[in-house]
């Protein structure tokens, strides 16, 4: 099954400068042959950085964000409110309860229709917040215990081997006059 395309995160990354429209053309052609979310397909051409994406995602769908903490170490209460086999066969992942409600982690496009019939399903108001497709399985697999596919596996390794070097990148030092 062919994943949608995402048109709101392609306008708001356009609209915004984010990137050009021969870059994003060359993405949206990868996810035709490759399959795959548009997101996840920008991260793996390396067209945009993973802040920039995360960040578009988050206005494009107006959802807030989440912490590397909250994709890997979910509450257990909140992931016990939706069963294993249904957070993964609708693609979200529950990872924080409180009085406004279910928070959960879902990726682009973000389906509020699904997530309505869901939320009676679970009998609580879900609150999404729409994060890369490759953070969402990673969450996935935290919160359930499940494998990641080789391709996010790879993609999360990559992804986080940049981290770690820019936060090991030395500082500039000051020019000495």
């Amino acid at each position: 099954m062919a994943t949608a395309l995402d048109t709101h995160l392609g306008r708001y990354l356009l609209e915004n400068a984010r990137i050009e429209r021969d870059a994003l053309e060359e993405a949206v052609q990868a996810q035709v042959v490759h399959g795959g979310a548009l997101d996840t397909l920008l991260l793996e051409l390396d067209l945009v950085d993973e802040g920039t994406l995360s960040e578009a995602l988050q206005n494009a769908w107006q959802t807030q964000g989440v912490t590397a903490d909250d994709r890997e170490h979910p509450d257990p209460g909140a992931v016990a409110r939706i069963p294993k086999r249904m957070a993964l066969t609708m693609a979200v992942c529950p990872f924080r309860a409180d009085e406004t409600g279910l928070h959960v982690m879902c990726s682009a496009p973000l389906d509020r229709e699904l997530l309505k019939e869901l939320s009676m399903m679970v009998s609580a108001v879900l609150i999404p917040h729409v994060v890369p497709e490759v953070r969402l399985r990673e969450a996935l697999a935290h919160a359930y215990g499940v494998g990641l596919q080789e391709r996010y596996a790879s993609l999360l390794h990559r992804l986080d081997g940049k981290a770690s070097q820019a936060a090991a990148a030395p500082a500039p030092s000051a020019a000495q006059d």
